[in-house]
């Protein structure tokens, strides 16, 4: 094998960067993206698992905004912390793609730096979004199960808030992630830092989002809320395949690039 071709395979595979990495702040730096590759596996798992806990407990396989109202009340403690792990989940999003970007060499940084401000956006209307849900759906199934009048109003007062729920988080926060997530998936397999594998693996993941904001424009919210769990399964494993894959980007390695036979 020639000195191109094997540098080439080392380049693809990421063995490349590490046996060059002799620099302790950079890894440093993938000691951070480590960390929080990590973080954001857990705020996903946890959120996903307080989720399907409410989803469970109020019985709302048929999606029933009455049912909805009715559990809300009743599990207030749940719904507020669920509300809030899901929106956590999406600061930890913010966190890895700076992290990958932080330890990434790319020759072109402008989707890149785009993309951030995609994932800014989508998390601003996620945070509103969820504090809607968190406080003010709360106080209104509160009042429907108190209140013996105005019910009719109050319904649609609820709709108000889920409709736009779905509006800001499973069409436009999402496409807006996905689109990030496929630049950042493009940026690891143009670039250096990471094996590029990481970024091809990616790929289905945000072709996955985007299809959960098509099915949720398209009005089929079931088969949406069933690909966005997929999707999320699928992203906890890739974040904790991340923090496996560069562990050995965090250590010195003082082999060389080729081994020549003894004389």
């Amino acid at each position: 094998m020639s000195r191109d071709s094997e540098n080439l395979k080392l380049s693809e595979s990421g063995m490349h960067e590490i046996q060059h990495l002799a620099d302790p702040a950079a890894q440093v730096q993938y000691r951070h993206l480590q960390w929080v590759a990590m973080g954001a596996s857990i705020s996903h798992i946890i959120a996903v698992f307080l989720a399907l806990y409410a989803f469970r407990e109020g019985d709302l396989q048929d999606l029933s905004l009455i049912h909805l109202m009715d559990y809300v009340p009743k599990h207030l403690a749940v719904w507020q912390l669920s509300c809030a792990t899901i929106a956590g989940s999406s600061l930890s999003f913010l966190a890895l793609y700076l992290a990958l970007k932080q330890v990434l060499r790319l020759r072109h940084t402008l989707w890149v730096n785009a993309a951030t401000f995609f994932i800014v956006i989508a998390i601003t209307l996620d945070l509103q979004t969820f504090a809607n849900l968190m406080i003010t759906f709360a106080d209104i199934s509160a009042q429907l199960v108190l209140s013996s009048g105005y019910k009719q109003l109050l319904m649609m007062e609820a709709w108000r808030v889920v409709n736009q729920a779905l509006t800001q988080s499973m069409i436009v926060s999402n496409t807006l992630y996905a689109m990030a997530g496929l630049v950042m998936a493009g940026a690891i397999v143009s670039g250096f830092g990471v094996p590029k594998w990481l970024g091809w693996t990616s790929i289905p993941i945000w072709l996955a989002g985007l299809a959960a904001s098509v099915l949720t424009f398209s009005g089929q919210l079931s088969l949406a809320l069933v690909l966005m769990f997929s999707m999320t399964i699928a992203f906890i494993l890739w974040t904790i395949t991340v923090a496996v894959a560069v562990d050995p980007y965090t250590h010195s390695h003082r082999f060389p690039v080729e081994k020549h036979p003894a004389n």
